[in-house]
């Protein structure tokens, strides 16, 4: 029985609660089958 991995996407910056953010989510991949896409924000100002 094959399972379909679930995609999560996270978008990231440089501050620390993007850094906390891309951390968990690292630890989700871990744990679960999941396939991970960051996408780092350069600048949240647009």
């Amino acid at each position: 029985m094959s399972h379909t991995p679930t995609t999560i996407v996270v978008a990231v910056d440089d501050r620390p609660e993007g850094k906390l953010a891309r951390q968990k989510a690292t630890d989700m991949v871990v744990q679960q089958n999941v396939q991970l896409v960051l996408v780092h924000v350069v600048n949240l100002n647009l």
